[in-house]
């Protein structure tokens, strides 16, 4: 998935109210109701669709706190930041021997389901 706060044509710095104006405008002009009678409606459901992931992503960021740093569609290039350890990079050489103790200790408790998440391949 692209950059949500892209998709929803937001910065980052943006406030939620900047955030939900710009979600609601988006979701208005592609819901399938409103695009019933169009010949690309198809389209116009898959970018509704992707408005409502983007908008998801970005609250579940600001209300949890996780600071995704990777690319598009990638675990391996960023990681989620968790009190200065990079879980990915921590885990990374962990993963092989399968010895998850250490850098799980180190990580935050709302970060290690996180990591856990993203070595199973679930995020």
């Amino acid at each position: 998935m692209r950059d949500p706060y892209e998709i929803l044509g937001v910065s980052r710095s943006a406030s939620e109210e900047d955030i939900k104006k710009a979600y609601k405008s988006l979701s208005r002009k592609y819901h399938p109701d409103a695009n019933i009678n169009n010949p690309h409606k198809d389209q116009a459901e898959e970018r509704f669709k992707e408005i409502q992931q983007a908008y998801q992503q970005i609250m579940k960021e600001r209300t949890e706190g996780y600071s995704y740093q990777g690319g598009a569609g990638t675990r391996g290039g960023g990681g989620y930041s968790a009190g200065g350890l990079a879980v990915s990079e921590a885990l990374e050489g962990s993963a092989a021997s399968g010895d998850l103790a250490a850098p799980m200790a180190a990580a935050r408790p709302d970060m290690r389901r996180t990591a856990i998440c993203v070595l199973r391949g679930i995020m």
